[in-house]
Order: C-alpha cells, then sequence, then structure tokens
C-alpha cells in the first residue's frame, strides 16, 4: 500500500466522491477512507472551492441535477480539513 505524506485535491476528486453514480466513486471512496484513517494532510489551490462550485451547479444550470444536491457537495467540502494556497 502506498505511503501518502501529503494529497493535493482537485476539483474533479470531490464531486466524484459525492456522485455514488460515477464508475470511480468506489475507488475514490477507498482513497478517502485511507487518507482520513492516515491522517493524511490534504491541500489545494485556493480555486479549488469556485471549481467544484462550477462543476456542481453546472448541470442544475442544464436541468440534469437538483439544486440540494449540489449545496450537499459545497458543505461537504467545507468541512473537509483542507489547507488552501495560492498558486502563484
Amino acid at each position: 500500500m502506498p505511503n501518502y505524506s501529503t494529497v493535493c485535491l482537485d476539483a474533479s476528486l470531490i464531486v466524484r466522491m459525492f456522485d455514488p453514480e460515477c464508475v470511480e466513486y468506489v475507488n475514490v471512496r477507498e482513497l478517502w477512507d485511507i487518507w482520513h484513517a492516515e491522517r493524511v494532510p490534504l491541500i489545494a489551490p485556493s480555486l479549488l472551492r469556485y471549481e467544484v462550485t462550477n462543476a456542481v451547479f453546472r448541470p442544475v444550470r442544464l436541468g440534469l441535477a437538483d439544486a440540494d444536491r449540489a449545496l450537499t457537495v459545497l458543505r461537504a467540502l467545507e468541512s473537509i480539513p483542507i489547507r488552501y494556497f495560492d498558486a502563484f
């Protein structure tokens, strides 16, 4: 099993983590459980919040998804202990 010292998150991983219909859902959740159990530090660019917001609300704007589900993802994102940094 790999040893994770730090994990840099991106929007696609966050979105997949909350979409059980996604093909990668099980793999992402398994990784997430490992990171959580091992207390791996999580980092991300400051833009992650905006990227996730865009990714979950685009289907809402197109009438393909429910706004409540999108808000659930955003609330969950805010509860994750991520150290944000500016990418410049």
